[in-house]
């Protein structure tokens, strides 16, 4: 982890959290999880993300900008990608969440740390993104309508060819379906073409055990038919043997 302890340190705790429990990956634990593991632990939004800074780029290299917290962001889309039905809040959530980082129209990532969001009094004289976010006809705006609860460990595929570029985000400037209000439908469609991988693979799966099944009952009647040869030829085996006791004739007196 870092040295200070609210960079990569965040990024580690905030998605083990996500693997381990469910209600973080509802849309009220998700913004729990922000709060706990980001905001109160002092992330310095303002210097990684140079919002709010005049002529902060002025300054040539001597400054601490570094995506850190949309690095992570980047990390939970692709744990939604992998698991769809384990997220109650869809693409859409994230991506309004990330616009609203660098919005400055919330206080929630505003000032370098917790205290001095106390000191500045940002939570009186700002809105809080989770009330605006939390509005009904928002949320379902934002609802994921194939979530289903989760309750088991995510373990996800973390190989380099498991992992995608985040298009809708990073090109969300050359992308249409950002602006015309498609994205739920994307969200279904990118679903079902993993539903119907699922499928095929699994049919492959059923068309090889059946084969299986089918070697192992040619098997099991090659083995009934030997079985009962093996019967005969030991029946007729005592039937001819010549060392079998007869049985005893009786004694007269």
């Amino acid at each position: 982890h870092c040295s200070d302890g609210w960079d990569r340190t965040p990024q580690i705790t905030a998605l083990a959290q996500l693997l381990l429990d469910p209600y973080t990956r509802t849309i009220e634990g998700f913004q729990v999880l922000i709060e706990s593991e980001w905001c109160e632990f002092s992330h310095k939004f303002n210097e990684r993300l140079a919002v709010g800074i005049e002529g902060f780029w002025e300054g040539g290299e001597n400054h601490e900008c570094s995506p850190v917290f949309i690095q992570w962001i980047d990390c939970v889309w692709q744990l939604t990608r992998q698991f769809r039905q384990a997220f109650e809040f869809n693409e859409r959530y994230l991506l309004r969440l990330l616009l609203h980082v660098y919005s400055a129209r919330f206080g929630n990532f505003l000032c370098n740390s917790y205290r001095e969001r106390l000191e500045r009094n940002i939570a009186n004289q700002t809105l809080s993104l989770w009330s605006y976010m939390a509005k009904p006809e928002n949320l379902a705006e934002f609802y994921n309508p194939i979530y289903r609860p989760h309750k088991k460990l995510l373990r996800p595929d973390c190989s380099i060819r498991a992992l995608r570029f985040w298009n809708r985000y990073y090109l969300r400037h050359y992308s249409p379906d950002i602006t015309d209000g498609n994205l739920e439908d994307i969200l279904l469609v990118d679903a079902c073409n993993e539903w119907t991988l699922k499928y095929q693979l699994l049919a492959d799966q059923q068309s090889k055990l059946e084969r299986r099944n089918k070697r192992l009952e040619e098997r099991k009647k090659r083995l009934q038919e030997e079985n009962r040869k093996l019967k005969e030829i030991l029946k007729g085996s005592q039937l001819t043997d010549p060392t079998a006791e007869a049985d005893p004739e009786p004694s007269s007196t």
